[in-house]
């Protein structure tokens, strides 16, 4: 009767250390997959928070140049107060020069749009055209 005693408790304590042990790799792996998603959540709103803001860089610059070609003066509002949709500050430089070669008689446009992200990093979006009828600098 003693022995068999045993025998129930030896098994019941192996029953319960493996019940224990799964339950502990069970948790473990569900802390490592949760991590794991975080991190790759975190990078993929980084990257799409940038993608966003190219986008809308390139949609300012090219907004500014249809400004030009269409005979409006320079934006330069827009420098100043960017649209609710886009927190910060978008720096607008347009640069004039004629056309050259068969270009000729038209004004060559360069449009470059900047912000400053978070910390040290800028982004930087250039937009070129060839406006016709424009004279001097904006």
């Amino acid at each position: 009767m003693v022995r068999e005693r045993r025998a129930r408790r030896e098994s019941t304590l192996r029953s319960r250390a493996f019940l224990a042990t799964e339950a502990v790799m069970a948790i473990g792996l569900t802390v490592a997959l949760a991590g794991l998603f975080a991190a790759a959540t975190v990078h993929y709103a980084a990257a799409r928070r940038e993608a966003d803001t190219r986008r809308l860089l390139r949609l300012a610059a090219a907004g500014e140049l249809e400004r030009l070609r269409a005979g409006l003066p320079h934006a330069a509002p827009l420098a100043d107060a960017p649209p609710p949709s886009a927190p910060g500050r978008i720096a607008l430089t347009t640069t004039v020069q004629p056309g050259e070669g068969v270009w000729r008689g038209l004004t060559r446009v360069r449009v470059v749009a900047r912000k400053q992200m978070a910390g040290e990093r800028r982004i930087e979006v250039e937009v070129v055209g060839y406006v016709a009828g424009m004279e001097g600098p904006p």
